[in-house]
């Protein structure tokens, strides 16, 4: 096999873990605010998937990708920090 066949394999099943790990800790615990994360997983790359015939061959040549992949790093970190505020857990001993 190409080595390259065969990190292509491994990252997937590490993916499928992942995804697999986050629907359990949903289904286990009835709490199914965690699968935001993989939405945010399949919503990340569709910029990307959809304006790619936008590119030219250099990254620094078309503004319009650099505006949109900085409004999509963006939204991934916002969408970060708003789930780590809304599930922030209070010190009990304060």
């Amino acid at each position: 096999m190409v080595a390259g066949l065969k990190t292509v394999i491994l990252l997937s099943f590490v993916l499928a873990v992942g995804f697999l790990l986050i629907i359990l800790s949903c289904a286990l615990w009835a709490n199914w605010l965690p699968l935001l994360v993989a939405l945010t997983f399949v919503l990340a790359p569709l910029p990307n998937a959809l304006f790619a015939h936008c590119g030219g061959d250099e990254f620094s040549s078309n503004q319009g990708a650099c505006v949109m992949s900085i409004i999509g790093g963006g939204l991934v970190y916002g969408t970060i920090l708003a789930y780590s505020a809304v599930f922030r857990q209070e010190d009990e001993y304060d």
